[in-house]
């Protein structure tokens, strides 16, 4: 499941799998971030904004919708 990948409106690329990833994340040196929480990925995504990385509305209302579906601990999608 990709909530955003690398494109012209997006400096991330954020998926899931077994967990939620940050591929070749930027405030990680250049590895992956891993959350088990989509509070957290959503902070992380803020994170980026702050520091004028392009970051999709459509990651966030994605995360959004799949927290509001889950709960907060990330479920792999069936």
């Amino acid at each position: 499941m990709s909530y955003c990948r690398f494109a012209t409106d997006s400096s991330v690329y954020v998926w899931g799998s077994d967990v939620i990833h940050c591929s070749l994340c930027e405030l990680n040196d250049g590895d992956d971030m891993i959350f088990t929480r989509y509070s957290n990925a959503i902070i992380h995504l803020h994170d980026h904004r702050a520091l004028g990385h392009k970051v999709p509305d459509r990651a966030f209302q994605q995360l959004e919708a799949d927290q509001l579906k889950d709960g907060d601990i990330y479920k792999v999608p069936t």
